[in-house]
């Protein structure tokens, strides 16, 4: 299912699950605002907990896709939703399915929170879950150094 029924926040997170993917920084350069602001509620030590602006996203982005430690598939919509007191924010539950070099083939569920405003993503809010990130990187921490 994709989420373009949302709207313009249903089609701008679908860009960026395509750029996602691809591992596509002109992409997701595209995507985010300059402002923009990128959060990891669920984190752990190694990783950050928000990162603010576009060049600091793009900057872990590409950091984080040098390592070649997951390489994402595809996404699984579990169920989405348009909040209703702002049509620019929409929730996600999602799997993602991937591979990786420690661990094969993984599905890594999370949850999604996303602003978009004038095409842009403003803010992001994922809500990964860490056992099974750690399980996909083969390791009990998240320290992706």
């Amino acid at each position: 299912m994709t989420l373009n029924y949302l709207g313009e926040p249903g089609r701008i997170l679908e860009l960026w699950r395509a750029a996602s993917i691809a591992r596509s920084l002109p992409a997701m350069r595209e995507l985010y605002s300059d402002d923009a602001i990128y959060e990891f509620p669920f984190t752990a030590a190694g990783f950050p907990a928000r990162l603010d602006g576009r060049a600091a996203i793009l900057d872990f982005l590409a950091a984080t896709w040098a390592t070649g430690l997951v390489s994402y598939k595809r996404y699984e919509t579990i169920a989405a939703y348009r909040t209703a007191d702002d049509p620019a924010v929409i929730i996600v539950e999602q799997t993602v399915h991937g591979t990786s070099p420690a661990s094969g083939v993984f599905t890594l569920p999370n949850l999604l929170i996303a602003e978009v405003t004038d095409n842009r993503i403003k803010r992001l809010r994922d809500y990964a879950n860490l056992v099974a990130a750690s399980q996909a990187l083969g390791t009990r921490n998240l320290n992706l150094s």
